[in-house]
This record gives C-alpha cells, sequence and structure tokens, in this order.
C-alpha cells in the first residue's frame, strides 16, 4: 500500500478563497498536509511567541502572505527569522505584490521565496508541486 508522507505547514493568509485554494492544491500533492491558518499578522506573531519553546513540534513550510490585517507580512517575517525556534523553516511568501521593494524587503529579511498568487486552481496546483518539489523532494528539508 503506497501512503503519503506527512508535512506540516503554517499558513499566515487572511482571505478565504486563498485559504481554500491552498487546500485544494495541496490535496493534488504527494503528501498528506497537516495545515494551520493563522488569518492576521498579529495573530501570527503571538504564535510564534508562544510556540517558539515547543521544541516536539515543527512546521515543515510556512507560506505568509505581505497584506495582512494588524500587522504586516515582513513584520511576521521578522519575528519568525528572530525565533531560535522557527528561523531556520523556509518560509514562502506567497502574495499579491510584485513590487519590487516588497520583494526585495522580503528577500532582505531572509524570505525564502518569493511567489505571485496565481489566478486560478490550476495555477495554484503548479506552484505548489514546484514549491514542494524543491523543499521537500531534493532532500532540502
Amino acid at each position: 500500500m503506497n501512503t503519503k508522507e506527512f508535512k506540516n505547514i503554517l499558513i499566515v493568509e487572511d482571505d478565504p478563497g486563498d485559504q481554500k485554494l491552498l487546500k485544494m492544491a495541496f490535496k493534488e500533492t504527494r503528501y498528506t498536509i497537516v495545515h494551520k491558518f493563522i488569518d492576521d499578522g498579529e495573530s501570527a506573531i503571538n504564535f510564534i511567541s508562544e510556540n517558539s519553546q515547543q521544541a516536539s513540534f515543527r512546521f515543515d513550510l510556512i507560506f505568509l502572505d505581505l497584506n495582512l490585517p494588524k500587522k504586516n507580512g515582513i513584520e511576521v517575517l521578522k519575528a519568525l527569522k528572530n525565533s531560535e525556534h522557527y528561523k531556520k523553516i523556509p518560509v514562502i511568501i506567497f502574495t499579491t505584490s510584485i513590487n519590487r521593494n516588497d520583494i526585495n524587503n522580503a528577500l532582505i529579511n531572509y524570505a525564502s521565496g518569493y511567489f505571485r498568487k496565481p489566478a486560478s486552481i490550476d495555477e495554484y496546483e503548479t506552484i505548489i508541486k514546484v514549491i514542494f518539489q524543491y523543499w521537500f523532494e531534493l532532500g532540502l528539508i
């Protein structure tokens, strides 16, 4: 019997439509995805600080939108990269912005990748498969 490998993913995304599209795209991969959604930057920063001591649980990958209510994605990215527990986990920026300043700011603050949100479910599936292949199948994490 062929069993799927489990991956734990944290998703900081406020848009319910994008949350749904991500879940649909995850189902088309060879992984069983255990995910946690956080829908605003302030809650994400609180979650990071409250859970930074849990050595027994680790996310494999983090998806982060830049345009979040309460605190923006760069503030969340900085909190992640300042946390001993989270700083080595790849953070993929997944946002609508293609502004060069946003891209540079994300990379300067140690984002592991930057993707513009696609327009269709097929494009979501393609991007998710590429991200998973790079991070999970090439043995990087």
